[in-house]
C-alpha cells in the first residue's frame, strides 16, 4: 500500500489500470502502487478575466463590455472525465 496526500482543497480522483475507482477527501489515503493513480482536482474558486469587447446594442448603440467570470468546481468527477478543459468552457 502506498500513502497519497490530498490538500484541503483538493480532491483526489483514483484510477485502477486506467478506470475511474473513487473519489478522495482531503488528508492521507492509501493507494495500491503501480494499480491505481491519483488525479488532484483543485476545488478552489478561480477568477477569470474575460476581455472587454465592444458590441453594437439594439438600437445602434456601441458599448463596450467588460466581465469577470468566479468559476468553482464542484463534481471533481464530472469535471475531469465529461469536459476537456472546464476553465475553457467557461468563458
Amino acid at each position: 500500500m502506498s500513502i497519497v496526500i490530498i490538500r484541503p482543497y483538493e480532491k483526489g480522483l483514483v484510477e485502477r489500470l486506467g478506470k475511474y475507482q473513487r473519489t478522495l477527501d482531503s488528508g492521507l489515503n492509501l493507494i495500491m502502487p503501480f494499480f491505481d493513480s491519483v488525479q488532484k482536482v483543485d476545488m478552489r474558486e478561480v477568477v477569470l478575466d474575460v476581455p472587454s469587447q465592444m458590441v453594437i446594442t439594439k438600437d445602434n448603440v456601441n458599448v463596450e463590455v467588460d466581465a469577470i467570470i468566479y468559476c468553482q468546481v464542484t463534481d471533481p468527477v464530472r469535471a475531469r472525465y465529461e469536459i476537456s478543459n472546464y476553465i475553457l468552457a467557461a468563458t
